[in-house]
Order: C-alpha cells, then sequence, then structure tokens
C-alpha cells in the first residue's frame, strides 16, 4: 500500500489545474457508490411489495402510509429508476474528468521527459538505445495513463460502495456478515504473494517491450544495409528470438494473474455455502424471512463484485508502479555537463583550449591533455580515426 501512496504522491503534483474536475470526479465516484447500496438496499421491500407484504419499517422511511394511499408500488418503480439513474449519470461524469486529468498528465509527462532527455549530454545517448527511450516516452507514460486517470476514482467508489454494503449486511443479519467478512482477511495472503510475483513479471515485460522496440527501430533505420547485405534472415531470426521471450513473459504474468478470480471465486462458494446452511436453519425456525435473506445475499454478491475490482486494480497498478520507476530513472538523472556564468564580449578574434580533458566514463577520456586554438577567419580541419574525439571537441 505504501508503495501505490509513493505513485499516487509523484503524480499528484501534475494535478495542479485539474482541481476542479477532480473533485467533481471524486463526487461522481461517490453518487455511484451511494446508488449501488441504495440497490440492494431495496432488494428487501421490493420482495415484500411483490409477495403482498408490507415492507418493514427501517430507518430511512416507513412504508405504512404509502400503503394506505395506494402508491407503493409507484414509489418502487420511481426508487429503482431513481438509483440506477443516479449511477448511470455518476458513472458517465466520472470517467469523463478523470480521462481528461489523466490524458493531460500524460502529455505533460511525455513533455518533461523528451525536455529532459535533450537537456542530458551525449553521453545518456551512447548508453541508452534510441528505441528505449522511445518506449520509455510512449510505453511506459501510457501504461501510468490507466492509473493516473481511473484507478484513484475506481479505488475510492469500490471502497465507499464496499462500505456501504457491508453496512447494509450487518443491518440484515450481524451474524451472518461476521461469517462473511472473515472471507475478506483469508483471500488477502494469498493474493499478496500474487501481486509480488506480478510486479517482478511487470518489469521484465517492460523490459522485453523495449528491446523489441530497440530492434524493430534498428531494422527500420538500417534497412538498406540489411538489404545490401542479404541480412534479412539474420534480424529476422534476431527479432523472432526477442518476441518469442516476450511471449513467454507474458504468459507466465497471466498464468499468475489470474489465478486471482478463482480464488476470489472459490473462498466465495465457501462462505455462500456456510450463509445458506445457517439461514436455511433460521428460516425453518422463523428467525429470518426470505425477503432479509435475500437482500442479504444480493448485498453479498453486490460486494463481491466491487472486491474483485480492488483486487484487479491492485494488480493492475503493479505495472504502473514498475512504469512510473522506469520513467523517474530517467527524470532524476542529472546534467553532467553545465553551462558555464561567463560573458563574452567581443570582439572574439580566437578560441583557444589548453590541457584539456574529458571523459564520459570514469576510465575512458574522449580527450586527454588536448590543446588547440581555433582563429577567426581562418579554417581548421579535425582529422583522426573514429573514436579519437573529434565530435568530443
Amino acid at each position: 500500500m505504501r508503495t501505490i501512496l509513493d505513485f499516487f504522491k509523484k503524480f499528484f503534483p501534475y494535478i495542479k489545474g485539474h482541481y476542479a474536475s477532480f473533485a467533481i470526479a471524486i463526487c461522481a465516484s461517490l453518487v455511484v457508490a451511494a446508488c449501488t447500496a441504495g440497490i440492494t438496499y431495496l432488494l428487501e421491500p421490493l420482495l415484500d411489495t411483490l409477495s403482498g407484504k408490507t415492507p418493514r419499517a427501517n430507518p430511512l422511511f416507513s412504508f405504512d402510509e404509502l400503503v394506505q394511499n395506494g402508491s407503493l408500488a409507484l414509489t418502487m418503480v420511481s426508487m429503482i429508476v431513481g438509483v440506477y439513474f443516479g449511477k448511470s449519470v455518476g458513472t458517465y461524469i466520472q470517467a469523463y474528468f478523470m480521462n481528461l486529468i489523466g490524458q493531460d498528465i500524460v502529455r505533460q509527462m511525455r513533455d518533461r521527459m523528451l525536455s529532459h532527455m535533450l537537456s542530458l549530454e551525449m553521453a545518456f545517448f551512447n548508453k541508452m538505445r534510441g528505441g528505449e527511450l522511445i518506449a520509455r516516452i510512449t510505453n511506459d507514460i501510457g501504461i501510468i495513463r490507466s492509473a493516473v486517470s481511473n484507478y484513484i476514482t475506481e479505488f475510492i467508489r469500490e471502497s465507499v460502495t464496499i462500505i456501504g454494503l457491508v453496512a447494509i449486511t450487518i443491518y440484515q443479519s450481524p451474524k451472518y456478515a461476521f461469517v462473511c467478512l472473515v472471507v475478506i482477511p483469508l483471500a488477502m495472503i494469498p493474493i499478496n504473494l500474487i501481486i509480488k510475483k506480478i510486479k517482478k513479471y511487470s518489469r521484465t515485460i517492460q523490459e522485453k517491450n523495449a528491446d523489441i522496440t530497440s530492434k524493430l527501430n534498428e531494422i527500420f533505420n538500417n534497412v538498406e544495409v540489411i538489404k545490401a547485405s542479404n541480412g534479412e534472415k539474420v534480424e529476422y531470426q534476431s527479432f523472432y528470438t526477442q518476441n518469442m521471450q516476450f511471449f513467454k513473459i507474458n504468459m507466465k504474468a497471466v498464468r499468475v494473474g489470474e489465478l486471482t478470480t478463482p480464488i476470489m471465486e472459490l473462498l466465495g462458494a465457501i462462505m455462500l455455502g456456510c450463509v445458506v446452511y445457517m439461514a436455511i436453519i433460521d428460516i425453518s425456525q422463523n428467525k429470518l424471512s426470505v425477503a432479509q435473506f435475500s437482500s442479504f445475499v444480493g448485498a453479498l454478491f453486490f460486494i463481491y463484485t466491487p472486491l474483485k475490482r480492488l483486487v484487479n486494480l491492485y494488480a493492475q497498478m503493479q505495472s504502473a508502479i514498475v512504469a512510473s520507476d522506469r520513467i523517474f530513472e530517467i527524470l532524476n538523472q542529472k546534467q553532467q555537463i553545465h553551462d558555464g556564468t561567463l560573458r563574452l564580449n567581443p570582439p572574439i578574434n580566437e578560441i583557444t583550449l589548453k590541457d584539456v580533458h574529458f571523459h564520459y566514463n570514469a576510465d575512458v577520456y574522449a580527450l586527454n591533455g588536448v590543446s588547440i586554438t581555433f582563429a577567426k577567419n581562418k579554417i581548421t580541419a579535425l582529422v583522426g580515426k573514429s573514436g579519437s574525439g573529434k565530435s568530443s571537441i
């Protein structure tokens, strides 16, 4: 959880200018959560109404006056349509504003990444492949888009939904609610192990994706040389090998990641079996009505959906966290060469280098004790074999 908080902390400054949109999206997600909980809350009075009974009084409102006025059916229909309408509108508003924020954050990140890369010295570009840099600007930043545009409000919406539905299950039957809530901490034990594996695979997948992008960049930039030297089969075989490795690591991630849903469903089935067994006994002893139990089970099934979404969000966040780390590996690199502050005043008739030493790596000097003068109105040629330091000068 701390890792996820650190992730959002990195990108929160980019929300500047979108605070109003962010607040609207949060409010919309709360409306969706409240309407989802409201749907399950209406199950019991709806079933009572359909069976010809007067729904029992509850903390929000009493149905006695509606029965006397003969408007119970119309009220129930209006309430059902109302909560679904509120959920639909809230979902649309949340999706629009969070995508607006997410897309703009991606735009800002790409601008910042390219600007920062261009400010770095040639040593950086000599160490990094062009395809790798392209992958970090396109693929890695694309991965975090969903995290910053959807995951925040989805996490808030699903969490509030679960809290509301849990409150309804406790209201319907505290005993059954206790049995059901035991499943959640039990489910987190294997899921945490799965998440760790997913994070490991996510980093490898993104690195392999960068390898493929780099390979394609090399092929297309040097296609004339490849054609001239009849190297098509060699290049294809090299790409085929990397692509197969990418496929295999993706399938490993799928095998591990897809375990979350079966585990949740198995634990949910065990929980439901215990609840049904207890309910059959209580209903036979008139300690529980069928409508109460139906409302409870409805809330239970509604809890399962947001809980599964939260687990999936947690798993999907691992790819975004790895992508964020790769992005900030670049952004945190400092310039090794800084512009001077000395102002040069004309006339400038010559530029002289005296005993200049320069290296890209600590043990390899590109220039070692070079002294040279460039005079105005005089052509000076730099002649030497490749790697002798001409470009560095």
